[in-house]
């Protein structure tokens, strides 16, 4: 769709709306949304590789940019340092700066390239981490962007979601088929090693998208059929001594 809604989340009531946000020339479609740490902002990318800025109390549109050659997959705002990362199905994750309206220019700092499609991705811990259509996962140094360690799925074909599961060293990446799985990293002394799989529901069930409560140790996975399953993790984290690394 073209718009945004935004709604009560204890009454289910729709408190405004934000309609035709995109082209109707190329059948431009919404296909990512986040908010700023202040949620005054809201970042909206599109199916032709645009990102627009929007003023979250009223709709305005604050700023404009076509950072993407194709599909925008996923926005992902990082409060830590006030950027926002984009990754596209032009092979490409880039982290912008804040889109703030005095800086004309470029918003990206930094780019980080792919062989295939990029569908998600995520950052946490001084680490970047991106999944690709093919059924792999590349970890990235955020500060710099230098390549560190590249993970598969086997017979997986899409990776769906990455998430750090912070302050924990620990990465949770997810496929097309529905399975989850767990990896440390640094400084973890098993960093990059697989240390668990679990299958989210009925295999074939592609995993939709993940989020992490990190003061109650909770994971909830969303599935491509609206099921949502909740892990708690305080009991995998307790067993792989997890909760004494931060």
């Amino acid at each position: 769709g073209c718009d945004i809604k935004i709604w009560d989340a204890q009454t289910g009531k729709m408190l405004r709306i934000y309609p035709n946000l995109c082209s109707k020339n190329n059948n431009e479609v919404i296909t990512a949304v986040c908010l700023d740490k202040a949620q005054r902002k809201i970042f909206v990318g599109n199916s032709e590789g645009g990102i627009s800025v929007l003023n979250y109390s009223n709709g305005a549109v604050l700023r404009s940019l076509t950072p993407h050659t194709s599909v925008v997959s996923q926005l992902k705002y990082c409060p830590a340092s006030n950027t926002v990362l984009s990754c596209s199905w032009d092979s490409t994750m880039h982290i912008h700066d804040e889109f703030d309206q005095a800086n004309k220019g470029r918003s990206v700092l930094r780019s980080c390239g792919h062989k295939k499609d990029v569908t998600c991705c995520d950052s946490a811990v001084g680490l970047l981490a991106s999944g690709t259509s093919d059924g792999f996962i590349s970890l990235w140094d955020f500060e710099k962007c230098g390549f560190e360690a590249k993970l598969e799925h086997e017979d997986a074909p899409e990776i769906t979601c990455v998430r750090f599961l912070e302050p924990f060293p620990v990465l949770c990446t997810s496929d097309s088929k529905g399975m989850i799985c767990i990896w440390p990293v640094r400084p973890h002394v098993n960093k990059h090693q697989l240390i668990s799989s679990i299958q989210n529901s009925e295999p074939g069930i592609g995993v939709h998208s993940m989020e992490w409560d990190s003061e109650h140790h909770v994971l909830f996975v969303g599935d491509e059929e609206g099921c949502i399953t909740i892990w708690n993790m305080c009991g995998f984290l307790q067993q792989h001594q997890f909760l004494g690394t931060h």
